[in-house]
């Protein structure tokens, strides 16, 4: 059977798939042969080579690189491998720095998942400069560093949460070599993230010449903001954002239409997680007080930072065409709230500039701002 399995085949099955025109019988046998290809690893790597090729069709792309998952799920540990094992890691490194970052959605994360099912089997005693290739190919252009911020996420929800199939050993080890590589990582992703921006603002000023590098900087601040996002609900030690600039990054951000929400939503998971118990437990009292007052300059600098931002009247907000600012305002009264209810208690009584910056906010944030049609989040 996998003699009669070709690329010419895969891609005819993979159209009839998606076809508007085929019939319940003709998806039927496209579907079977399909899944024969993914039944026959032998056949399924030379086949997926040609079907990823950047000039194919973006579904067969997308079949291809799930063909590469399959045999990566069957024989990636098999002995005699090796030789293939080499060649997959090639490939999936060739096609990410092949990236124009105009692929769709589904087919960045296809891709980028190949690279951590992989870092997930190899990473970091087979495959110790694992991060280094990446970022090698995220300072290739802008599509290649969203594709390096998609596969950056990727390995640490792997890694934290989101691959059940891996054994809590290799898990463990895994989570300990992660927070180990963040020193590293996380300056390399905060840089990346700060030059979109930067350019971004660059070529807002170049008009319509720039509109088409604006949006590559948009798509890649909101895969930037997406990784932060992830990994502030459990890669990122307490301390790490305030030590690596992650927050005023956000507070940077905050300032941007295009990510503002998706900002304020990256610094509302960094406010959940108190500050008075960064790095407890390691003996350096001296060193945490440091960072803990350090880490209250960044909040109060973010309060009144919120708090001179214009919201909008209640009658303003609630007009459909604003949906934006109406969301936007409302994660600034979340934010404002679980910075009072997780930090504000260890700020010295003294001080109370902070206070006050949080209830001339609070003044801006009428109940009737908050209160909207149940179809706004």
């Amino acid at each position: 059977m996998a003699g009669a399995l070709t690329a010419e085949g895969a891609l005819a099955a993979v159209s009839t798939i998606h076809s508007p025109v085929a019939t319940h019988e003709q998806r039927a046998a496209a579907n079977a042969y399909c899944d024969q290809i993914k039944a026959h690893p032998e056949a399924a790597l030379p086949i997926a080579d040609q079907l990823v090729a950047p000039t194919a069709p973006d579904t067969a792309r997308h079949f291809g690189l799930s063909l590469f998952g399959a045999v990566i799920e069957q024989r990636w540990h098999r002995p005699g491998f090796e030789a293939q094992q080499a060649e997959i890691k090639a490939r999936i490194l060739q096609l990410m720095a092949a990236g124009s970052g105009a692929e769709p959605g589904y087919v960045k994360e296809k891709l980028c998942g190949l690279l951590s099912a992989v870092g997930c089997r190899e990473w970091p005693q087979r495959w110790p400069d694992m991060f280094d290739k990446i970022f090698e190919i995220g300072a290739m252009g802008r599509g290649q560093a969203e594709l390096a911020i998609v596969a950056l996420r990727l390995v640490g929800e792997d890694i934290m949460e989101f691959n059940e199939k891996l054994e809590s050993r290799r898990r463990s080890d895994l989570s300990q070599a992660l927070k180990l590589a963040l020193p590293k990582v996380l300056p390399m992703v905060r840089g990346l993230i700060a030059d979109s921006h930067a350019a971004l603002c660059a070529a807002r000023q170049g008009g319509a010449a720039g509109l088409e590098e604006a949006q590559s900087c948009e798509r890649l601040l909101g895969a930037g903001l997406n990784l932060l996002q992830s990994w502030v609900g459990g890669v990122l030690a307490t301390h790490l954002p305030y030590t690596h600039g992650l927050v005023p990054l956000c507070v940077t951000l905050v300032d941007e239409p295009a990510t503002r929400v998706r900002a304020c939503e990256c610094v509302f998971l960094l406010a959940q997680r108190p500050i008075a118990k960064m790095g407890t437990g390691k003996g350096e009292d001296e060193v945490n007080t440091a960072m803990i007052e350090d880490a209250k300059g960044q909040l109060r600098a973010l309060i009144a930072h919120l708090s001179a931002a214009e919201l909008g009247a209640p009658e303003v907000l609630l007009l459909p065409e604003n949906e934006q600012q109406y969301l936007f305002t409302k994660r600034v009264a979340m934010l404002i709230a679980t910075v009072g209810d997780n930090q504000l208690p260890i700020f010295d009584p003294p001080g109370r500039a902070q206070e006050q910056q949080q209830q001339e906010l609070d003044g801006k944030l009428t109940p009737a701002a908050l209160a909207g049609p149940s179809w706004r989040g």
